[in-house]
Protein backbone atom coordinates (compact mmCIF):
# COMPACT_ATOMS: atom_id res chain seq x y z
CA UNK A 1 0.00 0.00 0.00
CA UNK A 2 1.30 3.39 -1.14
CA UNK A 3 0.90 6.82 1.35
CA UNK A 4 -2.39 7.39 -0.46
CA UNK A 5 -4.70 5.01 0.03
CA UNK A 6 -3.14 4.48 3.74
CA UNK A 7 -4.41 8.40 4.37
CA UNK A 8 -7.54 7.37 2.19
CA UNK A 9 -8.37 4.09 4.32
CA UNK A 10 -7.85 6.66 7.50
CA UNK A 11 -10.43 9.01 6.59
CA UNK A 12 -12.93 6.61 6.94
CA UNK A 13 -11.92 5.59 10.83
CA UNK A 14 -14.69 4.87 13.51
CA UNK A 15 -13.78 7.80 15.19
CA UNK A 16 -13.96 9.80 12.03
CA UNK A 17 -17.30 8.24 11.19
CA UNK A 18 -18.73 9.37 14.63
CA UNK A 19 -17.71 12.96 14.34
CA UNK A 20 -19.51 13.07 11.14
CA UNK A 21 -22.93 11.45 12.27
CA UNK A 22 -22.62 13.79 15.41
CA UNK A 23 -21.86 16.93 13.25
CA UNK A 24 -24.63 15.76 10.48
CA UNK A 25 -27.59 15.15 13.33
CA UNK A 26 -27.92 18.91 14.06
CA UNK A 27 -27.80 19.89 10.43
CA UNK A 28 -30.14 17.07 9.42
CA UNK A 29 -32.15 18.55 12.18
CA UNK A 30 -31.65 21.97 10.98
CA UNK A 31 -32.66 21.27 7.72
CA UNK A 32 -35.57 19.69 8.83
CA UNK A 33 -36.48 22.63 10.81
CA UNK A 34 -36.04 24.51 8.02
CA UNK A 35 -38.18 23.24 5.81
CA UNK A 36 -41.01 22.74 8.71
CA UNK A 37 -40.84 26.37 8.81
CA UNK A 38 -40.96 27.35 4.86
CA UNK A 39 -44.20 25.21 5.03
CA UNK A 40 -45.88 26.76 7.52
CA UNK A 41 -44.97 30.15 6.46
CA UNK A 42 -46.12 29.02 2.42
CA UNK A 43 -49.69 27.78 4.11
CA UNK A 44 -50.25 31.16 6.38
CA UNK A 45 -49.25 33.65 3.21
CA UNK A 46 -52.24 31.63 1.40
CA UNK A 47 -54.44 31.86 4.08
CA UNK A 48 -53.38 35.82 4.14
CA UNK A 49 -53.82 36.13 0.11
CA UNK A 50 -57.57 34.57 1.08
CA UNK A 51 -58.54 36.95 3.56
CA UNK A 52 -56.87 39.61 1.72
CA UNK A 53 -58.90 38.62 -1.66
CA UNK A 54 -61.99 38.47 1.07
CA UNK A 55 -61.77 41.52 2.42
CA UNK A 56 -61.49 43.67 -1.16
CA UNK A 57 -64.67 41.84 -2.28
CA UNK A 58 -66.38 42.53 1.09
CA UNK A 59 -64.70 46.41 0.64
CA UNK A 60 -65.97 46.72 -2.92
CA UNK A 61 -69.23 45.42 -1.96
CA UNK A 62 -69.69 48.22 1.00
CA UNK A 63 -67.90 50.86 -1.38
CA UNK A 64 -71.20 49.98 -3.58
CA UNK A 65 -73.95 50.27 -1.13
CA UNK A 66 -72.45 53.35 -0.19
CA UNK A 67 -72.00 54.78 -3.39
CA UNK A 68 -75.94 53.67 -3.96
CA UNK A 69 -76.67 55.25 -0.15
CA UNK A 70 -75.43 58.79 -1.54
CA UNK A 71 -77.11 58.37 -4.82
CA UNK A 72 -80.77 57.95 -2.72
CA UNK A 73 -79.36 60.47 -0.22
CA UNK A 74 -79.49 62.87 -3.45
CA UNK A 75 -83.12 61.73 -4.51
CA UNK A 76 -84.24 62.51 -0.77
CA UNK A 77 -82.90 65.66 -1.13
CA UNK A 78 -84.23 66.73 -4.50
CA UNK A 79 -87.71 65.50 -3.29
CA UNK A 80 -87.70 66.91 0.15
CA UNK A 81 -86.91 70.25 -1.77
CA UNK A 82 -90.30 69.98 -4.17
CA UNK A 83 -92.26 68.56 -1.01
CA UNK A 84 -91.18 71.57 1.10
CA UNK A 85 -92.10 73.69 -1.92
CA UNK A 86 -95.75 72.01 -2.14
CA UNK A 87 -96.12 72.63 1.30
CA UNK A 88 -95.30 76.62 1.28
CA UNK A 89 -97.79 76.40 -1.30
CA UNK A 90 -100.45 74.80 0.53
CA UNK A 91 -99.75 77.13 3.64
CA UNK A 92 -100.33 80.06 0.88
CA UNK A 93 -103.64 78.57 -0.40
CA UNK A 94 -105.01 78.04 3.29
CA UNK A 95 -103.67 81.08 4.38
CA UNK A 96 -105.55 83.14 1.22
CA UNK A 97 -108.62 80.27 2.14
CA UNK A 98 -109.00 81.79 5.82
CA UNK A 99 -108.76 85.34 4.52
CA UNK A 100 -111.63 84.89 2.42
CA UNK A 101 -113.93 83.06 4.80
CA UNK A 102 -113.62 85.03 7.33
CA UNK A 103 -114.48 88.44 4.95
CA UNK A 104 -117.17 86.38 3.69
CA UNK A 105 -118.39 85.69 7.32
CA UNK A 106 -118.03 88.81 8.24
CA UNK A 107 -119.88 90.35 4.99
CA UNK A 108 -122.99 87.77 6.20
CA UNK A 109 -122.44 88.79 10.03
CA UNK A 110 -122.39 84.53 10.08
CA UNK A 111 -120.82 83.09 13.14
CA UNK A 112 -118.29 81.15 11.40
CA UNK A 113 -116.53 80.22 15.03
CA UNK A 114 -116.94 76.22 14.33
Amino acid sequence: MTEESEKAESVFTVPNMIKTMVWLIPVVFGSGAIYASVGNTKDKVVDNTKSISEIKKSTSTADKRRALNRSQIKTLKTNQQVILTEVKEIRTEQRTLQQNMAALCQATGANCSR
